[in-house]
């Protein structure tokens, strides 16, 4: 056997120190994951959230081409709204998705629909959209 001081091998505290090193790393790895997993979570909810905003404007204006005019060109559909609010759920996330009709231009004939969609997911979150529709006939 050889003498203590010429063995080979690691200190006690050099393998602390490399553990520390590992322990620090993997923590801030772990921080960037959580992170990146709750934003993806976010820009999940905001695309469909944006995408239920579309299609109910969509909607408005099919139901609005769809209802009739009267003489004068005026939109049978538009002369009576109101507004509308429904719940909808997907993934395991509900969303409220309501319509109100806005002030418009009236010597244009025009109505602004503004479209809001809430939900609940790191707190309340909402989107809103917003398009402006003939109120008449276009030739």
């Amino acid at each position: 056997m050889g003498n203590l001081l010429e063995e080979k091998g690691f200190l006690l505290l050099e393998v602390v120190i490399a553990i520390l090193i590992i322990a620090v790393t993997l923590t801030a790895v772990t921080g960037m994951f959580l992170q990146a997993t709750k934003m993806n979570s976010m820009a999940k909810h905001l695309t469909t959230a944006t995408a239920l905003a579309q299609e109910s404007l969509e909607l408005e204006k099919k139901n609005a081409l769809e209802s009739g005019h009267d003489q004068d060109g005026f939109s049978h559909y538009w002369q009576s709204y109101t507004g509308s609010s429904s719940v909808i759920s997907l993934n395991n996330t509900s969303y409220t998705v309501s319509s109100e009709p806005q002030p418009a231009d009236d010597m244009l004939h025009t109505i602004q629909v503004k479209v809001t969609v809430s939900w609940s997911s790191y707190g309340d979150q909402s989107v809103v959209m917003t398009a402006l529709y003939p109120r008449v006939r276009l030739p």
